[in-house]
């Protein structure tokens, strides 16, 4: 991919099905949590399928949509590359995030990027359906200052993020990425890092600043060019 995809819908790349697994049939091998009058084992990703991973939570759970009548344009083996997360809701609340990342995970690639931004969304630790035990998990572990600030923010208008009933994620968030294939990985991540400070400048210099759930500034040595 030479250029960045469109705008594509979450429901388009993604499922959400909610942290337990609701099925009724439990591993007694592995731990059991409950949640939100659920209990059961964990999902996989905390319950945020990409659609193009067939097997899932240890099983092969039939996609909500097949990818026959809606193909996922986000293959699970791409690893290199950068995404634009956005989340922006069209009620009165007129909430509007952004962030702008890249991947370099040869282990789980951009798919696990994104998942992890999503936990953060949810903040579950911080989900008062929750039990002592779910902070023992890892990955749940306390999000970035400005994802918490922004989940805290979220939550006011629209309730437990990781609820999929309330379908925050189908109805707000969207994402474009850009996959960047290179045969060595030094290659790759150059090219990764040279695109994410890029894409930072040029959001910069479109809206004024850059967004707002990003904490680092990947465009040091910009400043003083033009003056």
């Amino acid at each position: 991919m030479d250029s960045w995809s469109r705008w594509y819908k979450f429901s388009e790349l993604y499922e959400y099905y909610g942290p337990v697994i609701n099925s009724g049939k439990i591993n007694k091998n592995r731990k059991i949590f409950s949640y939100n009058n659920i209990e059961g084992n964990l999902h996989e990703d905390d319950g945020f399928r990409l659609r193009s991973k067939e097997s899932f939570s240890f099983d092969k759970i039939p996609l909500k949509v097949s990818l026959e009548d809606l193909p996922c344009p986000l293959k699970n083996t791409v690893v290199w590359g950068c995404y634009w997360l956005r989340i922006k809701t069209n009620n009165q609340t007129k909430i509007n995030y952004n962030y702008i990342g890249q991947s370099t995970d040869r282990a789980n690639g951009l798919r696990k990027r994104l998942t992890s931004h999503f936990r953060e969304i949810c903040d579950l630790p911080s989900d008062p359906n929750i039990n002592i035990e779910w902070r023992d998990i890892r990955g749940l572990n306390k999000p970035r200052d400005k994802f918490k600030l922004a989940s805290e923010t979220i939550r006011k208008y629209w309730g437990n993020l990781s609820d999929p009933n309330l379908l925050f994620f189908d109805e707000s968030v969207s994402i474009k990425f850009i996959e960047v294939n290179k045969r060595k990985p030094e290659d790759a991540i150059k090219e990764v890092h040279r695109i994410e400070g890029m894409a930072l400048a040029a959001y910069k210099n479109l809206y004024g600043d850059f967004p707002n759930l990003n904490d680092r500034n990947e465009t040091r040595g910009l400043y003083g060019l033009f003056d």
